[in-house]
């Protein structure tokens, strides 16, 4: 079977398992899931993994006491794709008039933050909190519609 390697995951030794898991989509993704609880049993090294091999968070920041983080992969990304760094997305959470809803997809509960940033730009950020944390998804500028439901609130 041919396979195009995407994104390569860093490696993980556990037990005499050494594993690199490689994640082209959510059928891969699954693969590699079911690869490593073949030879780990234990949940929460499980839970480890996976949060650590598929979901991986690199960068940790702070801005006025609330912390945030993401994966540096994902950030440079949204730059080229939104035009949009993740620094900038967090002071959506500063905006004293920010707006919430739900963004959730079929594998993560998520939540969306409408806000402005300090440069003034309403932006759209997508978000998943965690225990005293904020992991940024994804951010881009709002829409005419997402801008005038700011406006309207």
């Amino acid at each position: 079977m041919d396979q195009r390697v995407v994104e390569e995951s860093p490696r993980v030794e556990f037990g005499g398992f050494l594993g690199r898991g490689i994640v082209q989509d959510e059928t891969d993704r699954i693969g590699v899931e079911e690869s490593l609880t073949e030879h780990l049993t234990v949940g929460v090294l499980t839970l480890y993994i996976r949060l650590n091999i598929v979901f991986p968070v690199d960068v940790s920041f702070s801005l006025q006491g609330i912390d945030f983080e993401w994966d540096h992969r994902k950030a440079e990304r949204n730059v080229k794709n939104h035009g949009l760094p993740f620094e900038e997305a967090a002071e959506a959470f500063l905006d004293p008039f920010y707006q919430q809803g739900d963004a959730s997809t079929f594998r993560e509960l998520r939540e969306f933050i409408l806000g402005y940033s300090n440069r003034q730009r309403l932006l759209l950020v997508v978000y998943v909190e965690r225990v005293q944390r904020f992991r940024i998804i994804s951010a881009r500028a709002a829409t005419r519609q997402e801008r005038k439901q700011y406006e309207e609130a």
